[in-house]
């Protein structure tokens, strides 16, 4: 059975792909459910980044990137016009 890489709610996203990019106008939010383990990467602008489960806050810049765990909620929020890349995590 195949497990949903993420579930964006609101916007009812889901995707069993491998990538995924996200292009978030500055201000603009998204909020992630994992379905499984997830590499979230900037690859253009900046992103404030809050993982559930995880004290720490993230400020992502072009190539900065979090792993987000499987099950977890994340959001993201562009601090400038950014492109987010979104990869699975193989699992060992």
């Amino acid at each position: 059975m195949r497990q949903s890489l993420f579930s964006a709610q609101d916007t009812s996203l889901e995707t069993t792909a491998a990538h995924v990019t996200l292009w978030l106008e500055r201000g603009e939010c998204v909020s992630l459910k994992a379905g499984r383990p997830f590499q979230l990467e900037c690859s253009e602008g900046e992103a404030w980044v809050t993982v559930e489960g995880d004290a720490r806050d993230y400020r992502l810049t072009p190539r900065a990137g979090v792993s987000i765990p499987g099950g977890a909620r994340v959001v993201a929020q562009a601090l400038a016009d950014s492109r987010i890349a979104i990869q699975s995590q193989r699992q060992i």
